[in-house]
């Protein structure tokens, strides 16, 4: 079936024509005879976006209604073959030599001859006026002009067979419509004359590629696309007001239009009134030629900056060629010149001879359009239909993440599903001030400034200021760029959340590659999720599975380290460090092994110690070596010292052993102060015990007490006097050797033996500090000053020293001593030690 049938023919016109057809064409129209007018698709306005405009009463009603004309059921045209998520595919050009300059053309090329139709039967005048009434022919034309619409999605043979049935057509209506229909019909006959000159253009197009002068076409300013045709816009209907169309629903931050000549003079004063936010501004199109500035560019601009009215700019695009692309650029960059837009300037393109070259040469001259204009500081972006977004840039904007997306799509909401900046919602806006219909806009941006937006743009993966406010109360009050500010310089030092999606930590964690790079410069892991992190698909939000740092400088500690155990058991490392892993790591690696700190509930290097002897006698209190026994041989040998095992009470202090003269439990039961000092810490008591216990001569183990060990040996005693460290040390390193002992079973064997002089006749250490608490006082359990006290000042004071020998007794009983001797109580002493003994004397009453 011909393309005319498929697609537009009207059951007036098919009644028609059928009596001088050939049989077969006759027999088709015959089979759509009945059905035709009713399926007939009626495409108003042949906008991919557009709604239908037939005079809405109420906006957000009409442009949501199931009338309006969505991309996919309006531009496409009913029977194509077309996809409706996918355009037909379109030959790549021919290569074409990129010309060092863009000449402006000076004529179009000439289109390959086309077949001519053939003959068109006449029209008899009554029939005529019969079948070619007003809505027949008003309902042909709007098919047409949806059709013509979508050139740019049109295969060359359609669009052959499309140029030939609007000849046809025109034909027929040049010679069956008298002079007072033509009148009646001057809109439908002008719109059909726009979509004709539309099609024709794009033939020449394909003629253009083939011949290899597509860059050669004449950029005339009558643009073609998906909303005009012939340089005329394509619409129907009347405006709707512009408060009218503010979609409740699916508000962005700002409303704003978008002008450019067609709007004629705008009374900008006007606008402003009307509450209008921002506008955005047609600069030209095309080349860099002066006759291809728009006329109204001028005092358009002036007016917006006069009334502090933020704009943006676009220029409407011809361009078919890299070359073409940056003449392009520079005559938005001259026009600019003298200007302050705030808001970006965006390259158009929407003109159907673009198609032709395919989707990857058309990004590239999006690409080469915005990166001229970034490169000269401005903020660069594409304006485009919804299906040229869904079928070029989708790809390419993941990939260009900083320039500005302006979607249109003239819907009630915006059916594009990636990021945007800007959504032209609708065509059919009236605004006080413009004279007609004007597009409508939302601005999605945190401002109208998108320079002064650009950080926040570029952050805006890693900060949110609601976020970073809400949850670091420490900020509330600040504005944005405050916070900002405060997270740029200090916030990513210190690692805080800025945005659900993004935790430093997480990041740190999962990506190995980025920690061994980075370390503990957390800023940098920042940077990297906004530059190429996100790109990557790497992801690091609360949600994402975590594990703390175990990892330093190459090593693997997770046999003996735990982050949240460490920070549990070491207060002061979770104080110092707060909530960063590396740094407790490093903590844990630099200071917390050489001082035996316990970093896992998996591993106690002090319970490591205790339960294997061979270590203790080869790395004694080496904490440091102990970590990496167990990391590196312990832990493959089977070894384990969880802090649930049973605990052995440490006997190492500055890797000397002193399990022989030292027990922990037996120090805190013989020492009640030092177990209320230091309660369970072993490490604290052996401490202790070496560094004044010793010297005090505390008893720390059953199995020796120096007091016993200095009185039974006396040879020791004549060496070491009261030097008790000395019996502790003799012990340790010869006395167990030489099968001396001294263990609390042995009893207590306190000193009597002074400089040589026995006085174990008079003197007993226990009697002496029992009966003499100022002496016990003053010796604090030290025999030997207890027998000096007694030699020194006790018997020369008559102290009571001994149960056997009381000397104030001995005084009493012999009178012959109490004449020689009188008050002088040593004499009594040295009278018994010396004599007396052996005379029988004694004190027993």
């Amino acid at each position: 079936m011909s393309f005319k049938i498929k697609r537009f023919i009207a059951a007036g016109l098919a009644v028609l024509l059928l009596a001088s057809f050939p049989l077969q064409a006759a027999a088709e129209h015959e089979e759509l005879k009945v059905s035709a007018i009713s399926n007939a698709t009626v495409v108003s306005n042949a906008s991919d976006e557009n709604t239908n405009e037939e005079s809405p009463e109420a906006g957000t009603e009409e442009i949501s209604s199931s009338d309006a004309s969505r991309e996919e059921d309006m531009l496409l045209p009913e029977n194509s073959e077309i996809s409706e998520s996918e355009p037909i595919a379109t030959p790549d050009a021919t290569a074409t030599p990129a010309p060092t300059a863009t000449p402006k053309p000076t004529a179009t090329p000439e289109a390959t001859a086309t077949p001519e139709p053939t003959a068109t039967p006449q029209l008899a005048d009554e029939k005529i006026v019969e079948l070619f009434e007003n809505w027949q022919v008003q309902e042909r034309v709007d098919e047409i002009v949806g059709s013509a619409a979508n050139i740019g999605w049109l295969s060359e043979e359609e669009l052959r067979q499309l140029s030939q049935e609007i000849r046809e057509f025109q034909n027929a209506l040049k010679q069956g419509l008298n002079d007072s229909q033509r009148v009646e019909l001057e809109e439908e006959l002008n719109r059909l004359e726009n979509a004709a000159a539309s099609v024709q253009e794009m033939c020449n197009v394909w003629d253009a590629l083939h011949n290899g002068t597509l860059s050669e076409l004449e950029q005339s300013g009558k643009e073609n696309s998906w909303r005009y045709q012939n340089g005329s816009l394509i619409q129907s209907g009347d405006a709707v007001p512009y408060a009218d169309l503010q979609l409740q629903s699916e508000t962005g931050n700002y409303w704003g239009i978008d002008v450019s000549h067609h709007q004629g003079k705008i009374d900008w004063d006007a606008v402003k009134a009307a509450g209008i936010d921002f506008a955005i501004i047609r600069c030209g199109f095309g080349s860099d030629y002066s006759d291809q500035d728009d006329s109204r560019w001028r005092e358009n601009v002036e007016a917006c900056e006069r009334l502090g009215i933020p704009y943006g700019v676009y220029l409407y695009s011809y361009a078919t060629s890299l070359d073409q692309a940056r003449s392009e650029a520079a005559h938005a960059l001259r026009l600019l010149q003298g200007t302050s837009p705030s808001l970006p300037v965006f390259i158009d393109l929407e003109e159907p001879r673009t198609q032709v070259l395919g989707g990857e040469m058309i990004t590239q001259i999006a690409d080469t359009f915005c990166s001229i204009l970034d490169q000269n500081g401005y903020a660069a972006g594409v304006y485009a239909s919804l299906s040229w977004w869904q079928y070029y840039f989708q790809d390419w904007f993941t990939s260009n993440p900083n320039y500005y997306h302006w979607i249109a799509h003239w819907s009630s909401s915006c059916g594009y599903d990636g990021r945007y900046e800007a959504w032209q919602y609708s065509n059919a806006g009236s605004v006080s001030g413009i004279n007609g219909r004007v597009d409508l806009n939302y601005w999605y941006g945190a401002s109208l400034d998108v320079y002064e937006d650009a950080e926040f743009r570029f952050y805006a993966p890693i900060f949110d200021y609601e976020y970073y406010v809400s949850n670091n109360p420490d900020l509330a009050g600040m504005n944005r760029n405050e916070a900002l500010n405060h997270f740029l310089t200090r916030g990513m030092i210190e690692g805080r959340q800025a945005c659900a999606d993004f935790n430093v930590y997480i990041y740190r964690a999962r990506y190995s590659d980025l920690y061994n790079a980075f370390g503990n410069d957390l800023t940098q892991y920042y940077l990297h999720y906004v530059i190429s992190g996100k790109n990557e698909g790497r992801t690091a939000r609360l949600t994402d599975p975590y594990q703390h740092l175990t990892v330093y400088q190459g090593v693997d500690y997770s046999a003996v380290y735990n982050y949240e155990d460490y920070l549990s058991k070491n207060p002061d490392v979770a104080q110092a460090v707060g909530k960063n892993d590396y740094l407790a790591l490093e903590h844990f690696v630099v200071r917390g092994m050489m001082e035996g700190r316990c970093a896992s509930k998996e591993f106690d290097v002090r319970a490591y110690q205790n339960r294997y002897s061979d270590l203790r006698d080869v790395y004694g209190a080496n904490w440091l070596n102990l970590f990496q026994h167990y990391l590196y041989v312990g832990r493959y040998e089977g070894r384990t010292a969880r802090d649930t095992d049973p605990t052995y009470p440490t006997t190492v202090y500055n890797n000397v052993d002193y399990s022989s003269i030292y027990d922990f439990d037996t120090y805190l039961n013989n020492n009640p102060d030092i177990k209320t000092a230091f309660g369970n810490d072993d490490e604290k008591a052996i401490e202790h015990f070496v560094n004044c216990g010793i010297s005090e001569g505390r008893i720390a183990s059953d199995r020796f007490n120096v007091y016993t060990y200095r009185a039974k040996y006396q040879d020791l005693y004549q060496t070491f006097g009261s030097d008790l460290s000395a019996y502790y040390k003799h012990y340790m390193e010869n006395g167990r050797y030489e099968g001396r002992t001294a263990g609390s079973w042995e009893g207590s064997l306190h000193i009597t033996v002074y400089q040589g002089v026995d006085y174990s006749l008079v003197y007993d250490y226990d009697v002496y500090v029992a009966e003499n608490p100022d002496v016990a006082q003053m010796a604090e359990r030290d025999d030997y000053l207890a027998l000096e006290h007694f030699v020194a000042r006790g018997m020369m004071e008559g102290r009571v020293s001994s149960n056997v020998f009381n000397v104030k007794t001995y005084r009493q009983k012999y009178d012959d001593l109490n004449m020689a001797f009188g008050d002088d109580w040593k004499l009594y002493f040295e009278h018994f030690m010396n004599v007396g003994v052996y005379e029988g004397r004694n004190t027993e009453q």
